[in-house]
């Protein structure tokens, strides 16, 4: 009988240890995934915060409109003999591609700074996990979960949030003919 009642208390145990075992195992492994889904959603946050490259997709279409129209002022010129006129609308248009560049130059930068506080971010993570300790036991550990890389890039098939240009239509019209 005292066996017998060994061998219950025994089995009581073994199956009480398993039990919370694979419940700290879980309860570590939810504790975890809500770390990372922070990460990700502030990390988000971040890269999307006061819309810069929404508000740089705007000054492109502007500055596409500003390009297109003095090139089409070019061609009023000509078409028109004013030839007074060319060197000031040559002019225009080399200013407007110059504004254009700026404009790009400052969405390459945007992007790059985007990119620097995404990857500073996933460091200070992964020096704040490695101070902590994981879920751990004799035969089963856990460890915290770690950036190991960031992907930045576009989604396929997404339209751009760009308003679609109103003020010049023929721009409107060659944008729908492509």
């Amino acid at each position: 009988m005292l066996l017998l009642a060994l061998l219950i208390l025994g089995a009581i145990t073994a199956l009480s240890l398993v039990f919370f075992s694979v419940n700290g195992y879980l309860l570590q492994h939810n504790r975890n995934r809500f770390e990372v889904d922070t990460l990700a959603l502030t990390q988000a946050g971040v890269f999307n915060e006061r819309d810069r490259i929404g508000q740089i997709n705007e000054l492109e279409a502007c500055s596409r409109e500003l390009i297109f129209t003095s090139r089409m002022r070019v061609g009023q010129c000509s078409k028109h003999d004013l030839k007074i006129l060319e060197p000031l609308c040559n002019q225009l248009v080399n200013e407007a591609r110059d504004g254009y560049r700026l404009v790009e130059a400052e969405r390459r930068n945007q992007i790059n700074l985007i990119c620097q506080q995404l990857q500073t971010a996933a460091r200070e993570h992964n020096e704040r996990v490695c101070q902590t300790a994981g879920f751990s036991l004799i035969w089963l550990k856990t460890r915290e979960p770690v950036v190991t890389r960031i992907d930045v890039g576009r989604i396929a098939n997404v339209e751009s949030n760009v308003k679609r240009p109103g003020g010049v239509r023929e721009l409107a019209d060659f944008d729908c003919a492509e």
